[in-house]
């Protein structure tokens, strides 16, 4: 039993209701969502932390410039000045600390799954390191390799797109 039957503790859905090999169906899925919060919150919460410490101090940076009290002094509101020159110019910082958290995301669905008996490619690791099953373990290091280099080279395109500094040689 739950502490909180909103919002169940373990599992992937609710087999009591639809048995241990369901067929894929909108009420399934609607379960699979339901037991997908508590984890999805339990890795988002650091992520978003880190994010805003980041975005803090990049816009306390940002609001010291010149065009900030330039724009100020035109007549633009606070939100004017912090949606059309602080933020954009505060953004690099920030996809590039997104990119590098995938990895740490990566790292924390591991013990998240492990604790929330969730089987996702975390729950399977560890039942390969158990196992001593190499083969998919090597399969799966390359997958979080690839997904780790991945989400950094959109994050270096995005910024070429959104910093104008940036140029490619």
């Amino acid at each position: 039993m739950s502490w909180w039957p909103q919002l169940p503790g373990g599992g992937y859905y609710d087999t009591d209701k639809f048995g241990p090999t369901p067929y894929w169906s909108f009420p399934i899925f609607l379960s699979v969502i339901k037991y997908l919060i508590l984890p999805s919150m339990v890795l988002a919460v650091g992520t978003v932390a880190g994010v805003s410490l980041v975005m803090r101090s990049a816009l306390i940076d940002t609001m010291t410039d010149d065009y900030i009290l330039t724009a100020r002094a035109k007549g633009l509101t606070d939100y004017q000045v912090l949606r059309r020159h602080a933020l954009p110019n505060g953004m690099p910082p920030m996809i590039a600390l997104i990119a590098m958290d995938v990895a740490f995301i990566i790292g924390g669905a591991y013990q998240v799954e492990y604790i929330f008996n969730y089987p996702g490619i975390g729950f399977r690791t560890l039942k390969s390191i158990e196992d001593l099953d190499f083969p998919i373990l090597q399969f799966i290091v390359v997958i979080g390799g690839a997904a780790v280099v991945i989400a950094n080279f959109l994050a270096d395109m995005l910024l070429i797109y959104i910093d104008p500094r940036i140029k490619v040689v």
